[in-house]
């Protein structure tokens, strides 16, 4: 293939290989820095399907991943996993697939232009997408999406050569059929550009009946799974699965169908609007101002490249239209046409109407390659701006962008939080920043997460959601700003957002660029060498349980700790040093309930150290008899917005945990809830605690509480985070008490915990 090029020729074409695959490669792993959101999401689903069978939803071999709850294109995952395997999963390893594809797609645009025009302009066309800001930059991140164009590139490539070499055509169709595989716009692209491109080569005849009979049946086999799979999810029909492949039921509205105005009640409006603005990118800003898509001042061709992307236009219209015989050129109008037309189906971004660039890139080089042939001078004077604009982005790529963009993509988040994992023993959470887009997918990348664990444990925000967000999953629980973070051992932090919330002093930290991992100084130390290593804490100590009339603690201590336990009436003022047993060799410690006063018990428990180290930890505990009675044993009637009331549990299913102290008894709501009491005969007064989940994330602005009676209120308040409130209400001569919670700004986030309720009787 290279024997047909001359000495110049050759070197050109050997000078682009190289500028080709070091602008491609070097770095690859480090820049962008972090890891994007969507990258993640392929390449932890990548490996566990390599791995376990099945992707994070469960889903095996699926045509398409389920991902957030509405989707991503799976093409790339399964192309990326031979370089899984090989290299083990890391950031570079998930783009190595990219930088091969784009390498590829420097070489056929050649093979293309070549096609088309002559080897001289398809080292132009070559040349010019070498060093494209957008080509470079989508061949550097794992964005699924950004592999269409060279599927598009690589389909049309060999449509034109089957016009040569009918053979090619079949396997034109089956790689137009795994397009689609790539990016969801494909699937209004592929359809419109075949049946034009197919009207114009019937009209000259350039195929026979069996070369497209037998090529759009391979492209029928090819494409069925994911037309499949469109109607399941637009009909919302039972998934398919088998073990060769699945076809999922997104859990959310398929993105597909909100990303695109077909779907709207305003379709011409729409499209309207979306092609003014897709012309805006394309030729007046050449730049969507996406930071993933587009360094500072650069767009994805420089603005000065506009004249010949115009002239090149209207040469290619003029060499289609000159004589009436099948011409490639008009291939390409066509390919343009129908991606412009289709980018106007959803709102217009760079790679969200990637398919049009290689044709625009195709008009530049035949504006350059017809400037070459009338003033030869001109055009390397131009070609000298091109090189000097192109040495400036990749100058400003690898520094002034690559600082930006590291925020983009969470640098240093997943390797704070592998790093954090290594500190904690067994059933310790570790709370971990959620300042950032769906945190917890570069946790399951960065720690190679069993997908079985993570489906067994995984807790949602808003399960069902096109955007499902991950409150919890294993020991690692999202959001810092509750009480149970600040009182964790380990907390990954970031900088600014999160920071302003804790007394750094309190502990060791670890910088990984725009975050922070936090070591307690009441469990760690560092070591002459600066390691991070524990202490001895004084005592550890476990959720109570109540055993014939006696509660027993889990609990660990050092010999030497002295332990003193005080107990404190809740809704009272009494206090006393109280008696216990403790049993070190079963890890037991044990209070008689008949030492308790009646009602609800604060007990404090303080353990110290020979050598002065202090632990203190709180629990409310309950002591019930004829006169005091818990009003949770009454309740009748519950609602609740998402999900069900917990007894004795937070509504996350962890402890009832309210400013740092540990609740026996309660309940655990979701944000919004309605609980209707059927008060016993006699009831007098009830003594009731409140106060939002440690447990419940930190991100909203609080809730409100009202406790009222045959619709009349008794109480009403504004409930805040990391603070307890209490009530005492006067009951007598009332039938049913209605305890209330309204969510505030963001319900995903205030859990309320409605604690200790004592009825006391007449």
């Amino acid at each position: 293939m290279l024997k047909k090029l001359d000495k110049y020729q050759l070197t050109l074409f050997i000078c682009i290989a190289v500028i080709t695959i070091a602008t491609r490669f070097i770095w690859l792993g480090e820049l962008p820095g972090g890891l994007n959101q969507d990258e993640a999401s392929m390449g932890y689903d990548a490996y566990a399907l390599l791995e376990y069978g099945i992707d994070r939803n469960g889903i095996h071999n699926p045509v398409h991943m389920i991902a957030w709850g509405s989707g991503q294109n799976a093409l790339l995952a399964y192309i990326s996993m031979p370089f899984i395997k090989i290299f083990g999963l890391s950031v570079f390893s998930i783009r190595i697939a990219p930088a091969l594809l784009g390498c590829f797609a420097v070489f056929i645009i050649f093979l293309l232009g070549r096609r088309i025009e002559s080897t001289n302009f398809g080292l132009i066309v070559a040349g010019i997408t070498a060093i494209s800001p957008w080509h470079i930059m989508i061949s550097r991140w794992a964005l699924e999406s950004n592999i269409l164009p060279v599927f598009m590139l690589t389909s049309v490539y060999l449509l034109i050569k089957a016009s040569d070499n009918k053979r090619f055509l079949p396997l034109s169709f089956f790689f137009f059929g795994v397009s689609l595989y790539a990016y969801a716009p494909s699937y209004l692209v592929i359809p419109l550009f075949l049946i034009m491109a197919g009207f114009y080569c019937m009209v000259f005849k350039v195929f026979t009946i069996k070369n497209i009979v037998i090529s759009v049946f391979i492209l029928i086999i090819v494409a069925l799974p994911i037309f499949i799979f469109v109607l399941i999810n637009t009909l919302k029909l039972p998934a398919f699965e088998s073990d060769i492949l699945s076809i999922p039921r997104y859990t959310g509205t398929p993105r597909y169908t909100h990303m695109s105005s077909i779907y709207g009640g305003a379709f011409f409006q729409e499209t309207a609007k979306h092609l003014a603005h897709s012309i805006k990118i394309l030729f007046i800003d050449f730049n969507d101002f996406e930071l993933q898509n587009s360094a500072p001042k650069v767009g994805y061709l420089p603005k000065f490249s506009l004249p010949l992307i115009i002239g090149g236009f209207f040469i290619c219209i003029w060499k289609a239209t000159k004589n009436k015989s099948f011409n490639p050129v008009a291939i390409i109008l066509i390919w343009f046409f129908c991606s412009f037309i289709v980018s106007g189906t959803s709102s217009p971004a760079i790679h969200r109407m990637n398919t049009v660039i290689f044709p625009i890139i195709i008009f530049f080089a035949y504006g350059l390659y017809t400037l070459f042939n009338n003033s030869k001078a001109l055009a390397l004077a131009f070609c000298l701006i091109l090189s000097v604009t192109s040495y400036n982005f990749y100058k400003i790529y690898t520094t002034e962008y690559a600082v930006q963009v590291s925020s983009f993509f969470f640098q240093g988040y997943g390797e704070a939080v592998r790093d954090a994992q290594q500190y904690l023993l067994d059933g310790e959470s570790l709370y971990a920043s959620d300042a950032l887009n769906q945190p917890y997918i570069a946790t399951l990348f960065h720690l190679k997460y069993d997908p079985n664990e993570y489906i067994k444990t995984v807790e949602f925000k808003n399960p069902g959601g096109a955007f499902q967000s991950v409150s919890k999953y294993g020991n690692i629980i999202f959001g810092v700003r509750s009480h149970a973070a600040k009182s964790a051992k380990v907390v990954v932090i970031r900088k600014g957002d999160d920071a302003r919330y804790y007394n750094l002093n309190n502990y060791i930290t670890r910088e990984y660029y725009d975050y922070l991992t936090l070591y307690s100084k009441e469990v760690f130390q560092e070591d002459a060498e600066n390691n991070i290593i524990r202490k001895k804490i004084p005592i550890s100590l476990s959720m109570p349980t109540l055993e014939s009339g006696t509660y027993f603690f889990n609990a660990q201590w050092e010999t030497d700790t002295g332990i003193t336990i005080e107990a404190v009436e809740l809704y009272g003022t009494q206090r006393k040093i109280i008696k216990f047993g403790s049993d070190q060799i079963n890890n037991r410690i044990s209070i008689e309930k008949s030492q308790l006063y009646l009602g609800s018990n604060k007990l404090i428990i303080t353990a110290r150290s020979s050598d002065g180290r202090k632990k203190t930890a709180e629990f409310v505990i309950t002591n019930y008899d004829s006169r005091h009675k818990n009003a949770f044993d009454f309740i009748k009637t519950i609602q609740q917005d998402i999900g069900n009331s917990q007894r004795n549990k937070a509504f996350t299913q962890d402890n009832l945990l309210t400013q740092g102290i540990m609740f026996t008894s309660g309940l655990g709501t979701h944000a919004s809830s309605k609980h209707i009491i059927s008060l016993p005969i006699n009831a007098d007064r009830l003594h009731i605690s409140y106060g939002i989940s440690d447990f419940s994330g930190g991100c909203g602005q609080g809730l409100e509480i009202e406790i009222s009676s045959d619709d009349k209120l008794l109480t009403k308040r504004k409930v805040y985070h990391n603070r307890l409130y209490s009530s005492i209400i006067n009951i007598d001569n009332l039938n049913e008490l209605t305890l209330t919670s309204k969510s505030g700004s963001n319900r995903h986030c205030d859990h309320l915990n409605w604690l200790s309720a004592d009825l006391v009787m007449k």
